[in-house]
């Protein structure tokens, strides 16, 4: 379950430690607290595409909307880039997510996000 960017020599590159990347969870004393080899399912994806679902359903204007879709879209191309999850990381974050929004409709009767009118659309 190792990201992609601790395979060097298989054309990954570990962009924390080429970078000296600041505020990662592999930085510093933050390096002791966190598990750097845990990439499955990708909490990256599960955290931007909630939020970004949050905006697209809850925002009064398209353009917010818009932007929530993207946010989540964002964040799959940095993870890539930044070889720190594989694309089966991206994929089981988005299941997960799936699956908390399956259990949250059979636990409450209804969706998370109930339709809304949107002013612009």
């Amino acid at each position: 379950m190792t990201p992609p960017r601790f395979l060097s020599g298989q054309g990954f590159v570990d962009t924390v430690v080429t970078h000296h990347t600041w505020g990662s969870w592999a930085f510093g004393d933050v390096a002791s607290l966190s598990h750097q080899y845990a990439a499955m399912p990708s909490v990256h994806i599960i955290g931007s595409a909630w939020s970004g679902l949050a905006l697209a359903f809850l925002a009064r204007r398209a353009w917010v909307s818009i932007l929530g879709c993207a946010y989540p879209l964002a964040t799959f191309t940095v993870i890539r880039s930044t070889a720190n999850h594989f694309v089966a990381d991206a994929i089981a974050g988005a299941l997960t997510l799936t699956l908390g929004f399956l259990v949250q409709r059979l636990l409450a009767g209804r969706p998370a996000y109930p339709p809304t009118p949107v002013i612009g659309r």
